[in-house]
């Protein structure tokens, strides 16, 4: 990365936008163009300017953030090269939106700000390979979305997310189901700012609670059988993938 990136933030949390103001001014390379809280001003400026990233809070009090890029976009095609969007939530909905307007990335609140800054680093440097897979990622996130809300699995617990995040993780590398330990819970926790005992815990509970409260007719459809004992989380992890994979490559 030689030459400079310049970012655009569109965000009305105020600690979210100071912190990233903060991580973005301690790299060399990056400047920032312009920052708002309001969606507005947002378009007025993108309209007659353009930026390398636009970061943009898809929570905003006058124009939800997809409605924005989506407006942008109509405005000045060229307005930015890469975009990120941020949540307090997920959906299906939300994932089918992310892909129609080719978000290179998608985060789910509360941020790890240095794992957010590698991906930063990972987006701006991408190829057009890069971006395949970007793509291909929010795909993969949304099958797993899919299929666990199917199951009944609740998504107010922070397990949903580890489980969405994880599982996502596995698809794009199937080693990682063999060091769920020692690699895969740990990753799970930098994407989520908290540790890996907690995803753990998260995990096995939300499995516990699916099992026992989920839509016992999916379940069985998508273990084949109802085994006696409960899945542990790399059994039930690597159920979902198996299924998923399967689909994939039809």
């Amino acid at each position: 990365m030689d030459s400079e990136i310049t970012i655009v933030i569109l965000t009305e949390d105020q600690e979210l936008r100071k912190n990233l103001i903060g991580k973005i001014k301690e790299r060399e390379k990056y400047v920032l163009k312009a920052d708002f809280d309001s969606g507005s001003d947002c378009i007025n400026y993108l309209s007659s300017n353009s930026c390398d990233l636009l970061i943009v809070d898809l929570i905003l009090m006058e124009i939800d953030g997809l409605g924005i890029v989506k407006r942008v976009k109509e405005i000045n095609y060229n307005a930015f090269r890469n975009i990120i969007c941020i949540s307090n939530f997920s959906s299906g909905m939300i994932f089918d939106q992310l892909e129609k307007l080719k978000i290179d990335y998608y985060f789910k609140k509360p941020l790890n700000y240095n794992y957010f800054m590698e991906i930063i680093k990972n987006i701006v440097n991408a190829t057009t390979i890069n971006k395949i897979e970007y793509s291909s990622k929010i795909n993969n996130e949304k099958r797993v979305h899919d299929i666990l809300i199917k199951m009944g699995m609740p998504r107010h617990l922070r397990g949903f997310y580890y489980l969405v995040t994880g599982t996502t993780m596995v698809i794009e590398n199937i080693n990682l189901l063999s060091e769920i330990t020692r690699e895969l819970y740990p990753r799970i926790a930098r994407a989520h700012g908290t540790t890996a005992s907690r995803v753990e815990q998260s995990i096995r509970h939300i499995i516990k609670n699916t099992w026992e409260n989920g839509d016992q007719d999916e379940l069985d459809d998508v273990f084949g059988y109802r085994i006696n004992h409960r899945p542990c989380n790399s059994e039930f992890i690597s159920t979902i993938v198996d299924k998923l994979l399967l689909e994939i490559r039809q």
